[in-house]
């Protein structure tokens, strides 16, 4: 069944990629579930992975008109969203990058077809979710109350994190 186009999708863009990666994402070290923050990096779970997924631009381009014809005007958009991907050192912020990506390019996933044309990602009005930005590795400091201000130095209060921008497509 292809894509329907009734208009804006019923799913936002957040609730599309946070189902896409909660559903499809293997564990990186075989114990985390993968879960999507509500919000941002939550400093109580700073020594474990963390998933925040936000807005960074739309943008709709017109299909074409009508000529006043018809009660809604057709246009293409696309919404860009970044994947941050946080987790305490290195080594498991490059799993955790991994099973990210890995999900991100499985084409059945992300763009699925039946028959040459597409059917929406997990069946919604989304054409299609792809990567179009990937930034490397970055350190970024935490705290609370083991590592903030008066607190003794410690090695473990900082993280690590990566992003991926990824771009929504669909008709309305």
């Amino acid at each position: 069944m292809a894509i329907t186009d009734p208009g804006v999708p019923v799913a936002d863009p957040h609730a599309t990629i946070s189902t896409l990666l909660t559903t499809n994402m293997v564990s990186p070290d075989g114990t985390w579930t993968p879960v999507v923050n509500n919000g941002w990096l939550e400093y109580k779970k700073q020594k474990t992975f963390q998933i925040v997924i936000y807005p960074v631009y739309e943008d709709t381009t017109e299909i074409h008109l009508t000529g006043g014809n018809s009660t809604t005007e057709p246009r293409i958009s696309t919404a860009y969203y970044s994947i941050l991907l946080y987790a305490p050192d290195r080594s498991n912020l490059w799993k955790l990058y991994r099973k990210t990506i890995t999900v991100l390019n499985n084409e059945t996933l992300t763009s699925p077809q039946a028959a040459n044309e597409l059917t929406g990602v997990g069946g919604s009005d989304y054409h299609y979710i792809r990567v179009v930005r990937a930034e490397g590795q970055k350190t970024i400091k935490l705290s609370d109350d083991l590592c903030g201000p008066g607190a003794p130095a410690q090695d473990d209060c900082q993280g690590f994190r990566a992003d991926i921008t990824v771009a929504l497509r669909w008709n309305e």
